[in-house]
């Protein structure tokens, strides 16, 4: 399975098989990043596809609310989407943004260069996870987000997966339903930027790497194969010259 969480309800629904599970999950990759290139604005970046179900209005909602009581002009704060973010439920996210008073605070852009996606997290002071309706999954963009000197909003529930792994890392994990909440971590993050403040990368698990956890996949991979080769060479078996297979075949 690819998270813990998913893990557990497996060996849950088949516990005669429970020690034979294990969790493999995605991981960042160790490459370079661009260097960032950050000015006085405090930017906030979702870069990615806005599925069926990651709802962005508690977001637009809660940097409306800070917007007002902030005083904000469009060079203090800009909220970017970057790729397949054209619209959620029928209803664009360009819309959504001046339903809720902040379209000249919002960048919508399409699907852009690899390159260009990193150099816009690696310029953003803060990056979004937005909800989705499935516990048991991280979006694999928690685990690229990791890699950058960023503070990270994510908006999942705290019984997720993603929250499980995000615990200890210093990330702002709140409930999508938390407006308060959300407002509240977008405005201390907001407030220590404009005094000055930069954010740094955040504690993060070197097991949590792509590489440790293809390690992890593959030590399990050795362990199956070996028990299975083991099994094969029974007692009756040893001794006995194997068949050399057939030069026709």
């Amino acid at each position: 399975m690819n998270t813990e969480l998913s893990r557990t309800v497996q060996a849950g629904a088949y516990p005669d098989l429970a020690d034979r599970v294990i969790a493999v999950m995605n991981g960042y990759d160790d490459e370079p990043l661009p260097a960032s290139r950050r000015g006085r604005c405090f930017v906030m970046a979702y870069t990615g596809s806005v599925y069926l179900d990651r709802d962005p209005r508690p977001l637009f909602r809660a940097v409306a609310r800070i917007v007002t009581e902030q005083a904000l002009a469009p060079g203090d704060l800009r909220l970017e989407f970057m790729g397949a973010t054209a619209s959620y439920g029928g209803t664009t996210l360009a819309t959504m943004a001046e339903q809720e008073g902040i379209a000249a605070f919002v960048g919508i852009q399409p699907s852009r260069p690899r390159h260009e996606a990193l150099q816009l997290l690696a310029d953003a002071a803060l990056l979004v996870s937005l909800p989705q309706d499935t516990v048991t999954a991280i979006p694999s963009k928690i685990f690229e987000y990791l890699r950058f000197n960023a503070w990270l909003l994510a908006l999942t529930n705290p019984d997720s997966a993603t929250a499980q792994v995000l615990a200890g890392t210093g990330a702002d994990v709140i409930a999508p339903e938390d407006l308060e909440g959300i407002a509240a971590a977008i405005r201390r993050r907001y407030l220590a930027y404009a005094a000055g403040q930069r954010p740094r990368r955040l504690l993060v698990r070197e097991d949590l790497s792509r590489r440790a956890q293809a390690d992890k996949f593959f030590d399990a991979l050795v362990t199956c194969i070996t028990a299975s080769e083991q099994r094969r060479v029974t007692p009756r078996h040893r001794g006995v010259r194997r068949r050399e297979p057939s030069r026709e075949c």
